[in-house]
């Protein structure tokens, strides 16, 4: 046989086993992302009967660095640009905002899954550590808690089946099929907890729809034909109104070239004689 395709036939399935834990990539299959949710749900029903606990939370700086990688990134579960958080290395500075880059367990470790690359993903802090966290309490801490080490009811089982394959396709599937009820509850969750704005930010926001409203194309044609016609309005020739500023009262400067006129001597209503007379 030639060994050519047997190189190329194992190259494909290495392929193939890569993206099968990462399930969740651009270009996975439905196929794919199909067997990723059986297995993952295989797993999560033998976890929960096991009465074994969670995997720590330590997520190799291997890891944590190529996830980061995906800053600029749209999040994979709503419209946010993931951006640089303040300070992910202390929890002391640690001030994200909604779009603050965190790392997404795929499936939760809460069921039996773990801290490979291939159950990673970056996700905006709203998202992840707000919206994702509430709906996974809500969903599935009753159901694991009071089953753990326990052999799974028939409804048990079925809500962890379909909060397994809702965190999976809720991040990344080529498929529609996604739990309504699940999804609903996360969307209006992550409504809620969106953190509010500063004023700074909201005043820095209005300005943005303000500056966007006043360039629209309506605005920008009623504008020029608003100053056409006041244009045809004015008289020709007609000279611009001073304005109010203008029109106020100068204090008027004295012009030191005009002297002041003396004033006359006032001549007596009688004569030398008559005074003279008089003394007499």
């Amino acid at each position: 046989m030639d060994l050519s395709i047997i190189n190329s036939t194992r190259q494909a399935l290495a392929r193939r086993q890569l993206a099968l834990p990462r399930g969740i990539s651009l270009s996975t299959i439905e196929e794919q992302v199909f067997e990723f949710v059986a297995k993952s749900q295989i797993r999560a029903k033998e976890f929960i009967e096991s009465g074994d606990e969670q995997t720590k939370r330590v997520i190799s700086k291997k890891n944590r660095e190529e996830i980061y990688q995906s800053k600029g990134d749209k999040c994979p579960t709503c419209d946010n640009i993931l951006t640089e958080s303040t300070d992910h290395k202390s929890s002391k500075s640690y001030a994200p905002t909604s779009s603050s880059i965190t790392v997404e367990h795929i499936v939760p470790l809460y069921i039996g899954s773990n801290n490979k690359l291939g159950n990673l993903v970056a996700m905006c802090y709203t998202c992840n550590n707000q919206a994702r966290n509430e709906t996974q309490r809500y969903f599935l801490q009753s159901p694991v808690q009071s089953n753990r080490g326990w052999t799974l009811t028939r409804e048990t089982e079925d809500i962890i089946n379909r909060f397994t394959e809702w965190s999976i396709r809720g991040i990344k599937t080529p498929s529609t099929k996604i739990d309504n009820e699940i999804q609903e509850y996360f969307e209006t969750v992550r409504t809620q907890f969106a953190p509010r704005l500063s004023m700074e930010e909201r005043i820095a926001v209005l300005e943005t729809k303000i500056h966007t409203l006043e360039n629209t194309l309506w605005k920008r044609t009623m504008r020029t034909i608003g100053s056409f016609f006041q244009r045809a309005k004015d008289p020709v020739g007609a000279v611009e109104k001073p304005s109010i500023e203008k029109q106020a009262p100068q204090p008027q400067k004295k012009d030191p070239a005009k002297k002041q006129a003396p004033a006359k001597e006032k001549t007596p209503d009688f004569t030398a004689e008559e005074f003279v007379g008089g003394l007499l």
